[in-house]
């Protein structure tokens, strides 16, 4: 997923700028993490050389992030 919502700021997070954030403030605001199609917990996954960073999450079953035809939904992952 390219974006997370946090319920610490109530700001939804794009997975690039929220890795250019202090690793100390990262840690510390990573369990706030949300994913915005379900509410489901979320995780970040700080780059590597061969991926960019994003977030992750176990999906509840009728998350909007998942379902077909959510075109905009889409565009977030």
């Amino acid at each position: 997923m390219k974006w997370a919502l946090s319920t610490r700021d109530g700001r939804d997070w794009h997975a690039a700028e929220y890795s250019e954030r202090d690793p100390s403030w990262r840690k510390s605001s990573q369990r706030g993490l949300v994913c915005l199609g379900c509410g489901s917990p979320a995780f970040f996954r700080a780059p590597s050389r061969k991926k960019t960073p994003a977030f992750g999450a176990r999906h509840k079953d009728d998350c909007a992030l998942l379902a077909e035809g959510w075109g905009v939904f889409k565009y977030l992952q």
